[in-house]
């Protein structure tokens, strides 16, 4: 596993032209905070930063980019349904989850690190 500060890093670089990221708190077991640019909505993932970063590990990107950095890659792809889930966000859906159909923003409490 990538170490935390490398994985934020590259997380928040690849969802820069959307949204600045917080960790908070920030280590492997915060809640990650998109603050979108555009709207000013924050959109908050559904588990922790170690969870997402499964996931992330679990997006299949073989053969888009034979160039890149495998986690790149990843990362890469996963941003892409980052700002589709955002994107097609029913109104006040803010907490982005893995539903049946892949990444979705949905209904939901606050976690209080994002509060």
């Amino acid at each position: 596993m990538d170490s935390f500060q490398h994985f934020y890093d590259r997380f928040s670089y690849r969802l820069s032209g959307l949204a600045t990221v917080e960790v908070s708190p920030p280590d492997w077991n915060g809640t990650i905070s998109l603050h979108v640019i555009e709207s000013m909505k924050t959109f908050i993932f559904d588990r922790d930063c170690s969870e997402v970063f499964k996931g992330v590990e679990g997006v299949a990107e073989e053969g888009l980019w034979p160039e890149m950095d495998p986690m790149e890659a990843k990362l890469s792809l996963f941003s892409v349904h980052v700002e589709e889930a955002i994107d097609l966000a029913p109104e006040g859906s803010f907490v982005l989850t893995w539903g049946p159909q892949g990444l979705e923003a949905v209904r939901g409490g606050t976690p209080s690190a994002a509060g």
